[in-house]
Parts: C-alpha cells; structure tokens; sequence
C-alpha cells in the first residue's frame, strides 16, 4: 500500500491525500483515512472513508478538510 500526504496538515486547510493497492487485483477494498494530533496520536481531528476500486485503479486522491 501506497499512502502520500504533505508532511504537515494545517487544520481548516484543504488537502489532498493519494492512497493506492499497488499490485492488487481482488475486490473492492474500503480504506478510512484518520489524521490525529501529533505526536500524541490521542485525538482523531478528522477521517475520511474512500473505497478503491477496479475503476480507479485502486488508487485515489481525495480532498481532506
């Protein structure tokens, strides 16, 4: 799995996170997406459901906000 966002996330700001299944050929997969505070990692700021597909090449960029 391939997963590539900015090193740094500003809260309010729009983002875009690429994910991909490199080398997979199964079925549908479901991938949350889930950004918490660092370093602590003991709060989730925001997450974001996408699914990888057959016809998006098991890939996507989306927008996080």
């Amino acid at each position: 799995f391939v997963l590539s966002a900015p090193n740094l996330l500003r809260v309010g700001s729009s983002e875009n996170v690429f994910v991909e299944a490199r080398d997979y050929s199964g079925g549908d997969l479901n991938v949350m997406i889930s950004v918490k505070r660092f370093p602590k990692k003991d709060r989730e700021i925001l997450s974001k459901s996408v699914t990888l597909t057959a016809d998006n090449y098991f890939q996507i960029l989306t927008d996080m906000k």
